[in-house]
């Protein structure tokens, strides 16, 4: 402004016109001054001195916006990225991970486990109990490249094709000599609690665990007692997260995220989890379903889960 006279003017300068004038030939400001300015800064009329231009007419019967809206964390993305890659999901649509009719008889939720994978950039996953591998083909077509399952099914009758298999019952004692950033057990809830099957998840888990235990009240509270014996809790913003994105019943009641007990900013998940399980849940989840985004077509059908509870 005092090197160019018709910077009052110009887009650039206009906002700060009237309060420079003040500061080089008075009367002077106040802190008032200031944040009266800095809250009308974005407004045309008021920094110009405008006339307030009349209210709008009222708009009723608003169609329906037709959106999705998509997130990301930003977990480890520092601010700039985070906008233009959210600003980018929102505006393009992604290709469906499974063609149709790739995978028949199975049922694939995919945004509980997209939503770990951009949240705490998993970079390797072991399914102890892994099935026909399903799960990991699944982190592999999300970008995870470092896969491994262990399970009892014959390697001919795997739809996994990446990452290494070991076939052993993963109820006994084993050990693969390494960690991984997330270890999932999700296809044995009845098996949850055995003492090996736990030590083979905490002896290969660097940060997270993703298990389905019984969804029963009565079941869980010694189960979530024991791992808080040795260290791990359920971190419950994680774990209601990925219920809430979650479009089959089995992940929606039951899937619980496991941390160990110092990880900065973790809560205790126990009492509510507690809590949640001794509702009445009630959803349908098709025998055959690939869920590629939350809530979509084939997942609005028979939603309930503890949405419809009264208890």
């Amino acid at each position: 402004l005092a090197a160019n006279p018709r910077a009052a003017q110009q887009r650039e300068s206009y906002h700060w016109a009237d309060m420079y004038t003040r500061i080089t030939s008075g009367p002077g400001f106040s802190d008032q001054d200031l944040r009266t300015l800095s809250m009308n800064y974005g407004d045309l009329t008021y920094s110009l001195g405008l006339a307030q231009p009349p209210d709008p007419p009222l708009v009723r019967d608003i169609p329906a916006i037709n959106a999705r809206h998509r997130v990301s964390s930003g977990a480890f993305l520092d601010p700039l990225t985070l906008v233009a890659r959210s600003w980018e999901a929102t505006l393009s649509a992604r290709d469906p991970l499974f063609a149709s009719g790739e995978i028949p008889n199975a049922v694939v939720d995919i945004p509980p486990f997209r939503h770990l994978m951009e949240k705490h950039d998993i970079k390797s996953v072991l399914d102890v109990g892994c099935g026909t591998g399903l799960m990991l083909e699944m982190f592999g077509r999300l970008g995870c490249t470092d896969l491994a399952g262990v399970g009892l099914m014959p390697e001919s009758d795997l739809v996994m094709r990446r990452g290494g298999y070991v076939r052993h019952d993963p109820r006994t004692g084993f050990s693969l000599g390494r960690q991984f950033s997330l270890v999932l057990c999700l296809d044995d809830p009845n098996s949850a609690f055995s003492e090996p099957l736990i030590g083979n998840l905490i002896r290969h888990a660097d940060a997270m665990i993703a298990v389905r235990p019984s969804g029963a009240a009565k079941d869980l509270a010694p189960w979530l007692a024991r791992w808080r014996d040795i260290g791990w809790l359920p971190d419950q913003r994680e774990t209601l997260a990925v219920r809430c994105l979650a479009g089959s019943a089995a992940i929606r009641h039951g899937l619980i995220i496991l941390r160990p007990a110092g990880t900065p900013g973790l809560k205790d998940g126990s009492a509510t989890l507690l809590a949640v399980a001794g509702r009445n849940f009630q959803m349908q989840t098709p025998s055959k379903a690939v869920f590629n985004e939350t809530l979509d077509a084939g997942a609005e059908a028979g939603w309930f889960g503890y949405a419809a509870s009264t208890g």
